[in-house]
């Protein structure tokens, strides 16, 4: 967007507070102006000031940078379709994400991997378990290994940039969109349990290698048909591969029990205990459906931690996580001079804090030099 007439700034401000699900009275009354005062500005009867539109960024916990930049076509189209049911949350969210990625990568560079071609979305839950296995070939991962570090493995081998932030218990599990045919960016909700939140996290991974333009998953591992559905199953194949449980699973449950058996294999392969209900009982027959309820009731203690002799590795996704080739994308514009210590610090939302950011290097007076040869 060029720089926008006063109708056009406040048209952008307008939808950014609506989107918020804030009233012009609530959002006058947080930065204490009259709500006429907020009636005029939208409108574009009445110019913004610098301050009073950082006040206003502030309150609507979006960047001054968003309301002079056009949205993703990916967000139009998908609020253009959702109306009224579209996600405000998650889509404020995927838009700050989008507007990130996108100024890192007009003045510098992310070292990530690219999307493959499209692959063929599954229409049977063959298809779902053939796709989850070729996921975990194409990050690198045996037959028998757990997917640690989700995030990680996605930005270096997929092109895919996974964040989390407390989006609340009344907002969806996660939502991905494309930014273009080669980079996708997903957030996770991270008020859900860690189990739920990394099986959020690889079914966008789905909705990424079919290249989904934009999705927003309310509700993961709890639909019965349809891609949703099938995606659901593609992310329990990826995370607990069939012939591994095939093997360990009877073994361990005919040695220990089925509780033993149930919490040595969810701490191990990190899920949660509705998702390895799911994946042992519906989607491998591994055990009789009478175990169903049994196994989504197990709390795991850390008594268990202890008597197994477990591992309790540290969670993914938990509060505002970001990945670390993001991160460092933001440090080496930091210190290459080419944003500001406040820029950083909002680009990494949080993670870092002004007194972490590193130092820059002294110039030499020999430098000059350099601009004038």
């Amino acid at each position: 967007m060029d720089v926008p007439t006063p109708e056009q700034l406040g048209l952008q401000i307008a939808q950014a507070r609506e989107r918020r699900g804030m009233t012009q009275e609530a959002l006058a009354h947080s930065i204490e102006l009259e709500r006429s005062t907020i009636s005029k500005i939208e409108s574009g009867a009445r110019k913004v000031s610098a301050i009073e539109l950082s006040k206003i960024a502030r309150a609507l916990h979006t960047s001054m940078a968003s309301f002079f930049r056009s949205p993703a076509p990916a967000i139009v189209s998908h609020r253009a379709e959702q109306g009224e049911e579209a996600d405000s949350v998650v889509d404020m969210r995927l838009e700050r994400l989008d507007g990130f990625i996108t100024l890192i990568r007009r003045i510098g560079s992310l070292k990530g991997g690219v999307l493959p071609s499209p692959w063929e979305r599954p229409d049977t839950v063959g298809e779902a378990e053939n796709m989850g296995s070729r996921l975990r070939s194409h990050l690198g991962l045996d037959g028998a290994e757990p997917l640690t570090d989700i995030a990680g493995r996605a930005a270096e081998f997929l092109g895919c940039y996974i964040f989390s932030a407390e989006l609340g218990e009344d907002t969806a599990d996660a939502g991905s969109m494309l930014l273009d045919e080669a980079t996708a960016v997903a957030v996770v909700n991270a008020s859900r349990k860690p189990g739920r939140r990394r099986l959020s996290a690889v079914h966008e991974l789905g909705h990424a290698l079919v290249q989904d333009e934009y999705t927003v998953d309310w509700r993961t591992a709890t639909r019965d048909d349809g891609l949703e559905s099938r995606l659901d199953r593609f992310a329990r194949a990826v995370l607990l591969p069939a012939a591994e449980l095939g093997r360990s699973f009877p073994e361990s449950e005919a040695r220990e029990g089925l509780r033993n058996a149930c919490v040595r294999i969810g701490s191990r392969f990190r899920v949660d205990m509705t998702t390895l209900a799911i994946r042992l009982v519906r989607d491998l027959s591994l055990t009789g459906v009478d175990s169903f309820d049994t196994i989504r009731q197990i709390r795991t203690t850390k008594s268990d931690f202890i008597r197994l002799n477990l591992v309790n590795p540290p969670e993914e996704f938990a509060g505002v996580t970001q990945p670390l080739l993001y991160q460092q994308a933001v440090l080496r514009l930091f210190e290459g001079e080419r944003i500001s210590a406040q820029r950083a610090v909002e680009l990494l939302e949080g993670t870092v804090d002004f007194e972490d950011l590193p130092p820059r290097p002294e110039g030499r007076a020999e430098d000059i030099w350099d601009f004038i040869s």
